[in-house]
């Protein structure tokens, strides 16, 4: 025998809202804690990756002190430079995954280092910008980007001694030692000129949801002058002008220019200093 409710059983227990928070709750919770457990990941990578970075950072601008301090003598001739910045570059070569990226390093590195190696500082400015020209206009300074120092000093022999750093620098410097004309030291000891890249470098994982994630950081900058005395700067522009004739006969500093040995009259203006004295 079936037993029927009341119907007004049925319309109170549809109006019957207890227990659906609890429902509600029961289903948006595992949403809540999957969002919660990512965030907690996430704040995870993200301290870790401001760690090594930081790392990397604190490393390139020790290794950039150390180079002004120490002075050594790789970052003061431009060949040497070239191949330390090589070495350099290749311990962040080796930390990159992704092969597109790895070969654009090991590109810029090649050609920032030849440059450098063939051309001195004209050469590493060069490269640097080579091949963002090719696809950017560079606007007011497009025309003016040259690899050759003489397309900035002009035919001034003076100027191209002064700057030029480049492997063939001696040609331009007669009266120096071929140690001097050839390895870029002129710079260096006129304007404290340093050569090449210092990197900072750092790498680790991290745990993210069961899988490991490999991070690396990395910096990089140009070794940067190193303030020179003004008696170093003066010897190097004096001696520059050696071999040079205009200046040889102005400040008469050619071995086989003898002063005159005649003396002069000095003629006598009357009313110049009262009482016609001279």
């Amino acid at each position: 025998m079936s037993h029927r409710f009341p119907m007004n059983v049925w319309e109170r227990f549809a109006r019957d809202e207890r227990g659906t928070a609890l429902t509600e709750f029961i289903i948006v919770l595992p949403i809540f804690v999957i969002i919660f457990a990512g965030i907690g990941h996430l704040t995870r990578l993200n301290k870790t990756a401001i760690r090594l970075g930081g790392t990397a950072y604190k490393q390139m601008w020790e290794k950039a002190k150390k180079v002004q301090t120490d002075d050594p003598g790789v970052h003061v001739v431009p060949a040497g430079a070239a191949s330390m910045m090589q070495n350099n570059m290749a311990t962040y070569t080796g930390l990159q995954e992704e092969a597109g990226m790895k070969q654009i390093v090991q590109h810029e590195t090649s050609n920032h280092a030849a440059g450098l190696l063939q051309s001195g500082h004209m050469g590493e400015s060069y490269n640097r910008v080579r091949r963002a020209r090719q696809n950017i206009e560079i606007r007011y300074i497009d025309a003016e980007l040259t690899s050759q120092l003489s397309g900035v000093t002009g035919e001034s022999a003076y100027a191209q001694r002064l700057f030029d750093d480049s492997g063939s620098a001696s040609t331009f410097y007669p009266g120096s030692s071929s140690a001097v004309s050839s390895h870029g030291l002129r710079p260096v000891i006129a304007a404290g000129t340093r050569y090449g890249t210092v990197v900072g470098s750092d790498n680790g994982s991290v745990d993210v949801g069961g899988r490991e994630i490999e991070l690396a950081h990395y910096f990089t900058t140009l070794v940067a002058p190193k303030p020179s005395s003004e008696e170093a700067a003066s010897a190097v522009a004096r001696s520059a002008m050696w071999g040079n004739g205009p200046y040889d006969n102005l400040l008469g500093i050619a071995t086989d220019q003898p002063l005159q040995s005649e003396s002069l009259d000095v003629p006598t203006i009357e009313g110049a200093f009262g009482g016609g004295s001279p």
